[in-house]
């Protein structure tokens, strides 16, 4: 496991409330940098079209942060209570994606892709404290592109957006 960036902050609302809309169309626009348009594809993943470029963001997995502390331990220090929830999206980088276009040749055609991990935990007063984190990229064209310093950059502006649309 590679971290590319890490974020932590609060947000007004219950650990499975957000986690209900980690992948909702119209909440990922809300933080998507300079998002035009968003769309569902069945149950595990959203499109989202922008300035810079488009994404598939798939839904990997749910589960109690107890089963998946172990991979984080070693790469994290900070304490995460096992009772936290996580769950695991995968991007595919694409440069443009139309409503026609199905989520299979999409994922054909990314650029890159990256894991992010949305550790959900709860705190007083049905908050949840977020840890999201962007990992694991893999540039399968364009390898010139810093992409890594990209996604740090776009992580810091993204706190902004989900902090003030989630809250």
């Amino acid at each position: 496991m590679k971290i590319i960036a890490y974020d932590q902050f609060n947000l007004a609302q219950t650990p499975e409330a957000i986690a209900n809309i980690i992948i909702d169309p119209a909440k990922v626009k809300q933080y998507y940098p300079m998002a035009i348009d968003t769309w569902q594809v069945g149950h595990q993943h959203v499109i989202c079209t922008g300035f810079m470029g488009s994404a598939v963001i798939e839904l990997i997995s749910t589960q109690p942060y107890s089963k998946r502390q172990s991979e984080f331990l070693d790469v994290l220090s900070l304490e995460i209570s096992p009772d936290a929830l996580c769950v695991e999206t995968k991007v595919y980088g694409i440069f443009w994606a139309r409503k026609n276009d199905c989520t299979h040749s999409l994922k054909a055609k990314a650029f890159f892709t990256m894991h992010e991990d949305w550790i959900l935990e709860s705190v007083k007063n049905e908050q949840t404290r977020l840890l999201k984190i962007w990992r694991d990229v893999n540039k399968k064209k364009f390898k010139f592109l810093p992409l890594e310093q990209i996604i740090r950059n776009t992580a810091k502006a993204e706190h902004k957006h989900l902090a003030k649309a989630w809250n």
